[in-house]
């Protein structure tokens, strides 16, 4: 005889304020989607809050399971701080319930109240960080758009629903147009996604942030809002939009990575920028008969005057945010080891030892020995900071650039100290070169200069 199924086994077709599902107490309805809706709910075990992802169609149906089934298989792959981290995954009641982490709201309802442009690049940053992730594991998400983009405290960005997301190395035939009209790849539209479909639906994110508008179909360049674009960015930012957003598929940046190195570059120029606008800002209010600098704005002013393309001083502390180098191991000014270069470097790629710009054919990192970087690339490379020659005579290349501290290509170290040049001494620890008078800590050891 046919056994029945329990009664609580089977899902109620609606649910309602203070019901518990499990372990779970639903408080409100924060969204609605074509899959499922999304609860606030309170977890009742952990006492922690919490974002229930469920069904709105009975797991009975095939296509709702196996969509919500491969989210969590996903998820469970990418581990990355800008992933919305699936803290359970589990059926109660006849009901396939994800649980995650609760963020403070999307993109999307953040874009209505006025925000900086340099906080806007960041989200896009790490909007990119997360799709880099998820492509190296040939995973595309396929839904990029501002509500699926969940904002945390802190400033802290995490990319969620990959509930349509799929792998990439897959068979393609019979695919569906999965994804959000306004943001969806032309390619994605005909059944054809690719990991250069997110890339384009992240170009058109970082377009409407910064302009508050999203180009209308066929995407012809240029957008309305253009104008806008040129006040707030750089145009090698504008570049990285009109790429990422490109019609034809073979014109955007393959990947999220790709896009991702050309973004910072971009990033970097926009921070360097904005950098000298406030100084412009701070010249203004001096004139205008404010107060006269401290002695300490006027030392760094001096010094960036007088060694600014020695050093390659493009970049700020973190911690005292005076004016440091790529190569330099340490803050001369407060003398911290833990500067981290990778959102802001000029290069095309960063050391992921020490965070410091690489160029994609080096082998080894110049800054920090790291070991052999695997997907180095052997193609012809020029570059006009290459004015320094490796010692060793059986060195491939040979070529270095100033104050590295390991040759790139035979990683041989660099034992003679580089030559002091005008109104610099040598360190009284390692005999590089340091500016007479302005460092309190030498930048390439780390020991006091007194």
């Amino acid at each position: 005889m046919a056994r029945t199924p329990a009664r609580d086994a089977r899902p109620r077709a609606s649910l309602r304020r203070g019901e518990k599902l499990g372990k779970y107490k639903l408080l409100r309805r924060l969204g609605e989607g074509g899959y499922a809706d999304v609860w606030r709910a309170m977890d009742t075990v952990e006492g922690v809050p919490v974002a229930l992802k469920l069904p709105r169609r009975p797991p009975a149906d095939a296509q709702v399971l196996a969509d919500f089934h491969r989210e969590a298989h996903i998820l469970s792959q990418l581990d990355h701080p800008n992933i919305l981290r699936l803290k359970n995954a589990d059926i109660i009641s006849g009901r396939l319930v994800l649980a995650y982490d609760l963020g403070l709201g999307s993109l999307d309802h953040r874009m209505g109240r006025r925000h900086r442009t340099g906080w806007a690049l960041e989200v896009v940053r790490q909007l990119l960080e997360a799709l880099g992730a998820a492509h190296e594991k040939k995973i595309m998400h396929r839904d990029v758009k501002p509500e699926n983009i969940i904002l945390f405290p802190g400033d802290r960005v995490r990319l969620g629903d990959f509930c349509i997301a799929r792998l990439a190395n897959a068979k393609l035939t019979q695919e569906t147009s999965s994804g959000t009209l306004g943001f969806m790849a032309p390619e994605q539209a005909y059944g054809r996604p690719a990991l250069a479909s997110d890339v384009f639906a992240a170009g058109l994110v970082l377009h409407q942030l910064l302009t508050g508008q999203l180009p209308p179909w066929p995407f012809d360049w240029p957008y309305p809002g253009l104008e806008t674009l040129r006040r707030k960015a750089p145009p090698e930012m504008i570049t990285v939009i009109r790429r990422a957003t490109a019609f034809q598929q073979r014109a955007r940046y393959p990947d999220a990575s790709r896009m991702l190195a050309a973004y910072n570059y971009a990033l970097s120029k926009f921070r360097r920028l904005e950098a000298q606008r406030k100084a412009r800002r701070s010249r203004k209010r001096r004139r205008a008969g404010e107060s006269p600098l401290r002695w300490e704005r006027i030392r760094l002013r001096e010094f960036e005057k007088r060694f600014r393309k020695r050093y390659g001083l493009h970049f700020s502390c973190r911690k005292c945010g005076n004016p440091i180098g790529e190569a330099m191991p340490f803050c001369p000014w407060c003398g911290t080891d833990d500067n981290s270069l990778r959102n802001t470097t000029g290069h095309p790629a960063y050391c992921y030892s020490c965070e410091r710009g690489v160029r994609m054919e080096w082998d080894y990192c110049p800054w920090c020995y790291t070991g052999r970087f695997a997907d180095a690339v052997n193609r012809p490379h020029s570059d006009a900071r290459y004015t320094q020659r490796c010692a060793n005579p059986a060195c491939p290349d040979r070529r270095m650039m100033p104050f590295m501290r390991y040759c790139p290509w035979c990683k041989t170290k660099v034992k003679r100290p580089i030559k002091c040049e005008e109104g610099e001494k040598p360190c009284r620890h390692c005999r590089w070169p340091v500016p007479a008078g302005f460092w309190t800590v030498c930048a390439w050891c780390g020991k006091e200069t007194s």
